[in-house]
């Protein structure tokens, strides 16, 4: 546990601040939006601010800024989460998981 009151941090420059985009489709479904992805709408999807659109609205680009780590710092994070939530995965787990995720996409 790190101790607020004793710890200084010190940061050659701040993080980008990472901004998670998505859609939701007309059957209510999250739709993530990768990084300079950029989705057609169709009639009745909403975007991530809440804005219903129709078919024929302009395309709609990503606003997903991804963390400025490498991928496989993300993982290790991503398992270290998940054993905080009590699911129990190697960091070779997760990455086999991810990238299964991706094929299907």
């Amino acid at each position: 546990m790190i101790n607020k009151n004793t710890t200084t941090l010190y940061y050659l420059k701040y993080p980008t601040a990472p901004i998670f985009d998505y859609y939701i489709d007309v059957n209510g479904n999250y739709v993530y939006l990768a990084a300079g992805a950029t989705h057609t709408w169709v009639t009745g999807e909403k975007d991530s601010t809440g804005a219903t659109h129709t078919t024929g609205d302009a395309d709609w680009n990503s606003l997903t800024v991804e963390l400025e780590w490498k991928d496989q710092d993300k993982l290790k994070i991503v398992t270290k989460i998940l054993r905080n939530l009590g699911i129990r995965l190697s960091d070779a787990e997760v990455f086999q998981y991810s990238q299964q995720q991706k094929s299907e996409v």
